[in-house]
């Protein structure tokens, strides 16, 4: 049985979402806005993220919108698709004591998947948030979230997360995060696509 997030057990990656890599992404724009959303919606509720970069002297920074809405407790240059692969985020995943982690990010197929696959054979959680993570091709995507939830990994949406690790509803947090829920454009695949 799966223990229910709450911001005291559970952890954020946002996977290389960047400037070089983000263009030819089939929904970029509404991964976009979503991400943002999750992202400030995490801020608020205290959830620590990390932001991870591939080869970031090749494929550029993170997008500076998302870079600026994450208030990023760290920011990781990798060259692993599995961000578990890399000993500098690894050791902090396990210093961390957090066994939930949501991710999202670029590209489902390759370092999403790998890290999903890796997280959950070392005993984490894992939640991937479909609205905030894409590919260049939505077939590599679909097949990689099947995969991925064959593994035991939980597919969700930023919305779903953003109210279960909320809880109720009738405080000042609850209006904040209603009030950016209500700013936040609604996910629309393909609707969004930039050429």
């Amino acid at each position: 049985m799966r223990e229910k997030l709450t911001p005291q057990n559970t952890s954020a990656v946002m996977i290389d979402m960047q400037q070089k890599l983000m263009p030819p992404m089939e929904n970029r724009s509404g991964v976009t806005e979503r991400t943002a959303y999750l992202l400030r919606c995490l801020a608020e509720l205290g959830i620590p993220v990390i932001v991870t970069q591939q080869y970031t002297r090749g494929l550029g920074d993170t997008e500076t919108a998302l870079m600026e809405a994450a208030k990023a407790e760290a920011v990781f240059d990798k060259i692993t698709y599995s961000c578990y692969q890399d000993d500098a985020i690894r050791d902090y995943w396990e210093k961390s004591g957090r066994k939930n982690i949501l991710i999202w990010g670029v590209e489902a197929h390759i370092c999403v998947q790998q890290t999903a696959l890796d997280l959950v054979s070392e005993g984490y959680r894992v939640y991937v948030i479909c609205d905030c993570t894409d590919s260049r091709n939505s077939y590599d995507r679909e097949i990689a979230f099947r995969r991925m939830e064959q593994q035991g990994i939980v597919l969700t949406t930023s919305e779903s997360v953003v109210y279960e690790l909320l809880e109720r509803a009738g405080t000042d947090l609850f209006r904040r995060i209603s009030r950016l829920t209500k700013e936040a454009p609604l996910f629309r695949e393909g609707a969004v696509h930039e050429g």
